[in-house]
């Protein structure tokens, strides 16, 4: 081949410095003329293509024939921020992933512009010293092994803060924007969301403004998160599992289309741990999202694997795909369904804060997360379930089945109850699995989880003369549930 790459390279540079938006063939004409044989004008139409598919400044089309500026297709765009409770309240936003897909790579997470309108002063930064714990959730897509380099590269002292901890429950230094003032002139609580509208791509410059999460319907987030899936799946398919998670998710923003960047209904904070499909899993060294019927999660065994990665910036050692593995895995004797009734209770009797749900639900229980990660994870599914309950729960047509529930719910805390007793003696309940007194209080368990699926679901309606025959049925099942503890009791005061 008669034309070098720095030639080419050149070539293209000066030929993209005219066109926004082209065709490969057009670059492909731009260059010098290959004077060789068929398989050096081959070599050389690789080389292009190689230059191109890699460049992140250009989005490439499904055809990989056209390619499209970022800068350009992105400038004006919107996608959504949503904080979390810790920061709401600490006044704070950590810029961490949420707008690396949509600026440069160069541009580094605590280096981004945020202006609370268009041409207005960029809000003012601040170090603040946060529990990992909290950090994690919101740079976690950045990458495990991008995570741990930023966190030190952001302050001197974290890299001997995270020797010194060697778990995710303790705490670094990080830059983040302060917020204190817009999230006071909002009014701004959990399910709020900021709305970023893309100024400057190469710089990493942003404007914004507050949307309230009554402005962001369920249907409408789910519907987003559902395409934006759609788009994630679509890069992981094309391109495989070699990108860094920031370019699959750059990626991902140009396949979902203009219209999920026009009114964005949810953050991909809110994707990553609402959607049903993609995971972070441990590929040839690094993290990066794949397919939940794929690869496997990233777990401990990979975390031992993995270069240069300190255990204690791997993104969970304990599973994180859904809220019911979390419980499993922490140990709890709870359930989905029987959380969302717990939260349906607290509705119906007007109490909305929810630290007196979670305290209600949880303070009880002695979870056993595999690390602080897995914790942060499992506050975020339990939050988002609450956020969406409490958005589309009506008290009038909740009436008839609250009264049922509140019977329900005495049921299933004295088995609870029970059987954290049991827990707390280290009594192995396997001894009783043949009981017929513990078989049918396994039957009643199974019960009481079919009613809370009933009376959770807005779809079912119960009639007034409904709740009497159900609210009988219930108390019979309280008697003979109490009859079957107390029997078990004895077996085990008898030593079985």
């Amino acid at each position: 081949m008669t034309v070098s790459i720095r030639d080419i390279e050149t070539s293209l540079e000066k030929f993209m410095a005219g066109h926004r938006d082209f065709s490969f063939a057009a670059a492909i004409n731009a260059l010098p003329p290959v004077v060789g044989t068929e398989e050096e004008q081959a070599r050389m139409i690789d080389v292009v293509t190689e230059i191109l598919t890699a460049d992140q400044r250009l989005f490439c089309d499904r055809t990989g024939e056209n390619f499209f500026s970022r800068a350009a297709f992105l400038q004006g765009k919107k996608f959504c921020v949503t904080p979390t409770r810790f920061e709401i309240n600490q006044g704070i936003l950590f810029p961490g992933h949420r707008f690396a897909p949509y600026c440069a790579v160069e541009v580094f997470p605590s280096e981004v512009t945020l202006r609370e309108e268009e041409g207005g002063k960029g809000m003012a930064t601040r170090e603040v010293r946060a529990p990992l714990a909290e950090v994690i959730p919101c740079h976690m897509l950045l990458g495990a092994e991008a995570m741990f380099d930023f966190l030190v590269a952001d302050h001197p002292d974290n890299a001997a803060l995270l020797q010194r901890i060697g778990s995710a429950d303790g705490e670094v230094i990080v830059v983040a924007l302060d917020l204190k003032d817009f999230y006071r002139r909002y009014e701004f609580e959990v399910g709020d969301a900021l709305e970023v509208t893309v100024v400057d791509w190469e710089h990493g410059v942003f404007s914004c403004r507050g949307v309230p999460g009554s402005d962001r319907p369920v249907r409408a987030r789910s519907e987003w998160i559902e395409k934006f899936t759609v788009a994630v799946e679509e890069v992981i398919e094309s391109d495989g599992e070699y990108l860094e998670i920031p370019e699959q998710l750059a990626r991902a923003v140009y396949c979902g289309g203009p219209e999920l960047l026009v009114h964005p209904a949810a953050s991909i904070d809110e994707f990553f741990r609402q959607n049903d499909a993609v995971q972070i899993g441990y590929v040839s060294g690094s993290t990066v999202l794949v397919m939940k019927s794929g690869v496997e999660a990233y777990d401990e065994e990979d975390a031992a694997a993995g270069p240069g990665v300190p255990d204690e910036m791997m993104i969970s050692q304990g599973k994180t795909g859904n809220l019911t593995e979390i419980l499993t895995d922490a140990g709890s004797l709870l359930r989905p369904v029987e959380i969302e009734t717990v939260m349906l209770d607290q509705l119906y009797h007007d109490l909305r804060e929810f630290d007196d749900f979670y305290q209600r639900c949880f303070g009880n229980e002695k979870l056993s997360f595999a690390d602080a990660a897995q914790e942060a994870v499992f506050i975020n599914f339990v939050e988002d379930l609450w956020e969406t309950r409490s958005e589309s729960y009506n008290r009038f047509e909740d009436d008839a089945k609250g009264v049922v529930r509140e019977r329900l719910l005495e049921l299933i805390e004295a088995r609870l109850n029970w059987l954290r007793y049991t827990r707390d003696l280290e009594f192995d309940l396997t001894r009783l699995q043949d009981e017929p007194a513990f078989r049918s209080l396994a039957s009643g368990a199974v019960h009481c989880h079919s009613l809370c699926e009933l009376l959770n679901s807005d779809a079912n309606f119960i009639s007034a003369s409904e709740v009497e025959n159900m609210l009988e049925s219930l108390d019979k099942m309280g008697e003979l549930q109490q009859a079957q503890i107390e029997e078990l009791e004895r077996k085990i005061a008898a030593g079985s």
